[in-house]
């Protein structure tokens, strides 16, 4: 093989790796969209809405906005619109802010025009979406603000509420956090009880690279003597497990050296007991991330209103 094809090869290991427990590359597929939209939709019977079939037998326009009633980082837009289509293809859509934008209370998310049936029959679903992925990135930008002059940065878990986690890392990124794996699949993580059942760190670790060489592994330590066990063998990141500051700062003293020992570049990721009020644990730890679960499991919902316009 050819140095510049192994030169290319390793850059393109490295790059899926970053992307795998460190991306900032917001990813949410039309077709998540659609899948979100439709069984929420599905969910509300939004199609044989009484209410509003009973009083609108027919087609009449109206216009209106959908605005927040407090400042909060918006999420969601394209599910808004997704929602909207759905029943009124010609709805015209005028969105003023966009995914990841800081708002203000009284802010205008978006104008719209189009059939009251369509509006109506939407508009939960619609509102539900902006809530949920709004409180996400909200929350995470919260974090993110906190964490920075520590130099550590914010990362997700796969704490998500099932069946929307694509959604709920989206939101993640637009509120200025990282996304760690998205599955069992993509990852390897050695956990506390991986090690148990294995005998050691050692041969957990071993048994993991022989069967996914390729695969981006992390392992989760508790103890100084784990990590010190673990960093010979070359794992991509390690867990600090719920350390206290200065247990933090000899780990990540500790993969320094072994980095500039072993020429690798592993990283750090500090993890449990983060709340909002415990990251000045962080302050003078060394390490690279905090991943919490609160940013994706913790919903606390802007609150968005649909308002119709008469002229």
């Amino acid at each position: 093989m050819s140095e510049s094809k192994k030169g290319k090869n390793a850059a393109n290991d490295l790059e899926t790796k970053r992307q795998v427990y460190a991306s900032g590359i917001p990813h949410l597929p039309d077709l998540e969209i659609q899948r979100a939209v439709r069984v929420a939709l599905e969910e509300d019977k939004a199609e044989f809405d009484v209410t509003t079939n009973a009083i609108f037998l027919a087609q009449q326009n109206t216009q209106g906005r959908i605005f927040v009633k407090n400042d909060c980082v918006v999420c969601g837009v394209r599910l808004v619109e997704e929602a909207f289509r759905h029943f009124n293809p010609a709805i015209t859509l005028e969105f003023l802010k966009h995914d990841g934008e800081k708002l203000k209370a009284q802010d205008t998310i978006v104008r719209f025009q189009g059939d009251i049936r369509g509006v109506l029959r939407a508009e939960r679903v619609a509102l539900n979406f902006l809530a949920f992925m709004s409180a996400i990135a909200t929350r995470t930008r919260r974090v993110v603000d906190i964490v920075a002059p520590y130099g550590v940065r914010v990362l997700d878990t796969r704490k998500t509420i099932p069946t929307l986690r694509t959604l709920s890392k989206y939101a993640v990124v637009m509120g200025g956090g990282l996304n760690h794996r998205h599955n069992l699949a993509e990852m390897g993580m050695i956990k506390d009880n991986h090690i148990a059942e294995a005998g050691s760190v050692s041969k957990a670790i071993n048994a993991f690279r022989k069967h996914a060489p390729k695969i981006p592994l992390e392992l989760e330590v508790d103890t100084i003597e784990q990590l010190e066990e673990a960093l010979p063998l070359k794992p991509d990141m390690v867990l600090l497990d719920n350390m206290d500051s200065k247990t933090m700062a000899v780990a990540t003293k500790l993969i320094r050296e072994a980095n500039q020992k072993m020429g690798t570049k592993i990283t750090s990721e500090a993890s449990g007991g983060f709340s909002l009020e415990a990251m000045g644990r962080l302050e003078n730890s060394g390490v690279d991330f905090v991943s919490l679960g609160s940013i994706t499991n913790t919903i606390e919902p802007p609150d968005f209103s649909l308002e119709i316009l008469t002229t």
